[in-house]
């Protein structure tokens, strides 16, 4: 017998080791010879027809739906969600993803796909309780040791099935548990959406500024003059300075990412993929601009950043610019922080190879168009847009600050 280091008072029963499988049914979804195919699906109907992409961290999610008729739904076997499931995604890059199902649903006729998994109570046992138990107690081990694969990662029902844990006995602990964790999780959720609106607003008025919608005014309440149509070699000029007298070694390697601009490599990435020898890598100085030649999710053509930390050093497969005195890096990174701003630039420059490599030299690169203002409008636009950055890394902080909280109580309130 075991129990948690940190229990509501006057709550002693024990908590029993158990086996999943002695608690829940495991239900896959269809896999026969009438699963459905993009033919069968329509934009509404008798049964909904759950992927993967209708779990998020928070739930279920209905912004895009597949709907089956009556007739296709009676023909397929197992695999339709009950009240009070919870819905598992069992493979892919959302392999982990939990919700429940309960009376919430607008929708009463519900199926999951052959990626997913429903875990349906065979005892009684709290249902939030339930959720926080599989959530963040059972699943980040269980996926840590047993998943399977790594093109297609997956989960396998029979490890699931014969995994243990504790439960306590008195269901009235279990609901003191849950509800207290529903709390947390909704503190935590009104703290995310408050990062994501702050998120939106500076895209809002980034968006307003870039355009000239917006403008700032100048000492005394003076008009700045207009903005100017720039290439943007008259702006930046190729900084071919190399590492050749070892001045940086791989702990100076520095990484380019779409969220989080130029960064140390291995603090962002836990370690070095520097090469034997760094000695060709070109020198990137505070307030360099970076080019990637690699395309990313929403940047199929790179993506544009200012070194903001310590100098360092970069791989041949990226290109370096230094701002001469008209630009200020920081501004240009702004700009070019709008995907729609830094995809329309580059379309035209870069040519794509049948391996999605860019082919695209370092001048050719430059001979886009940018919208420019006068030095002293960049620096208040900078200013302004930073002050914005610093209100949304303080939320960010205090919903990380909730998130080891949540960890803390589920480390000392579980098994």
């Amino acid at each position: 017998m075991s129990a948690p280091k940190l229990r509501f008072k006057d709550h002693s029963a024990k908590w029993n080791e158990v086996i999943l499988n002695d608690f829940f049914y495991f239900i896959d979804g269809d896999r026969g010879k009438n699963y459905p195919n993009e033919n069968d699906f329509f934009p509404e109907g008798y049964c909904l027809f759950l992927n993967a992409y209708n779990i998020s961290d928070t739930g279920l999610t209905f912004k895009n739906t597949n709907w089956l008729t009556k007739e296709k739904h009676k023909s397929l076997r197992k695999g339709t969600a009950e009240y009070r499931d919870l819905i598992l995604t069992t493979r892919g890059s959302k392999l982990g993803k939990l919700a429940v199902y309960d009376e919430s649903i607008p929708y009463n006729v519900v199926r999951i796909n052959s990626a997913m998994l429903l875990i349906r109570q065979k005892q009684d046992i709290d249902l939030e309780y339930t959720l926080y138990l599989f959530k963040d107690a059972i699943l980040p081990k269980f996926i840590n040791q047993h998943i399977v694969g790594s093109a297609q990662p997956h989960l396998t029902v029979k490890d699931l099935k014969a995994y243990s844990t504790y439960i306590p006995e008195d269901v009235i602990e279990q609901q003191k548990i849950g509800y207290f964790f529903s709390l947390l999780n909704l503190k935590i959720q009104k703290q995310q959406e408050k990062v994501e609106l702050l998120k939106e607003q500076k895209k809002g008025l980034m968006q307003k500024i870039f355009s000239q919608e917006l403008r700032f005014k100048a000492e005394g309440g003076r008009e700045f003059p207009k903005w100017e149509k720039k290439q943007l070699n008259q702006l930046l000029f190729e900084n071919k300075l190399r590492n050749i007298n070892g001045e940086f070694t791989k702990e100076g390697v520095l990484s380019v990412s779409g969220t989080h601009g130029v960064i140390n490599q291995i603090e962002f990435q836990g370690r070095s993929f520097a090469g034997e020898s760094v000695a060709n890598y070109h020198v990137v100085n505070t307030g360099d601009i970076v080019y990637t030649k690699s395309p990313l999710k929403y940047n199929p053509y790179g993506i544009i950043k200012v070194n903001k930390g310590k100098p360092g050093i970069v791989s041949t497969l990226y290109a370096v610019y230094s701002c001469n005195q008209e630009v200020s890096g920081e501004y240009l990174d702004f700009y070019f922080q709008l995907n729609d701003t830094t995809n329309r630039y580059l379309k035209p420059l870069v040519n794509k190879g049948a391996k999605n490599d860019m082919k695209v030299n370092n001048q050719q690169v430059l001979v886009g168009i940018v919208n420019i203002p006068i030095f002293n409008e960049q620096k208040k636009i900078v200013e302004f847009l930073l002050k914005f950055d610093t209100k949304i890394v303080a939320e960010k902080l205090r919903l990380n600050d909730l998130n080891e909280q949540k960890k803390g109580f589920m480390q000392k309130m579980f098994v």
